[in-house]
C-alpha cells in the first residue's frame, strides 16, 4: 500500500521538492539542512528529479512559493524542528494547493508524529526517524 502512495508507476520519476522551512529571523547558525541533502541524494539515486529549497535568508515565504509553483512538484517533503513547525504547516497547505503530496520528517515530526498528523490537515505522511530508509519505499 505504501508503494502506491506517491504514484502508480514506479518506473516514472517524480519531481520532488525538499524544503527546509526556515526564514531569516529563525537563522541561528549557517549549517545547511544536512538531513535534506542526504535525503535528496537517496531520492536522486532512485531516479527522481529533486530540488532542495532553503529559504533561510528570505523575509517571507513568497519566493519559496514562486519557486515551488515554477518547479511543479508532485511531492513536497519538509524537515521540521519545533520552531519551524508553523511555517511547515503553511507550506503543506500551499503544496496541497499545487496538487502535491506532502511528507514531513525531522525532529518535531518524529517526536510528535500523531499530533503533527492531527494538526496539519494538508499533510499526507509523517516520517519518524531516518527518512533515508523510509522515503524511497514510498
Amino acid at each position: 500500500m505504501a508503494g502506491d502512495f506517491l504514484h502508480k508507476d514506479p518506473a516514472r520519476p517524480l519531481r520532488v521538492a525538499l524544503v527546509y522551512p526556515r526564514l531569516w529571523h529563525q537563522v541561528r547558525s549557517f549549517l545547511p539542512p544536512l538531513g535534506l541533502v542526504s535525503l535528496a541524494t537517496v531520492a536522486r539515486a532512485a531516479g527522481h528529479q529533486v530540488r532542495l529549497f532553503d529559504p533561510s535568508f528570505d523575509r517571507t515565504p513568497r519566493r519559496l512559493q514562486e519557486q515551488l509553483r515554477e518547479f511543479g512538484p508532485e511531492v513536497v517533503g519538509l524537515s521540521v524542528s519545533s520552531d519551524l513547525y508553523p511555517l511547515a504547516q503553511d507550506i503543506c497547505a500551499f503544496a496541497r494547493g499545487l496538487g502535491a503530496r506532502t511528507v514531513m520528517g525531522g525532529p518535531h515530526a518524529t517526536i510528535c508524529a500523531e499530533e503533527v498528523l492531527a494538526q496539519t490537515p494538508d499533510l499526507d505522511i509523517v516520517m519518524a526517524g531516518e527518512g533515508e530508509n523510509t522515503f524511497p519505499a514510498l
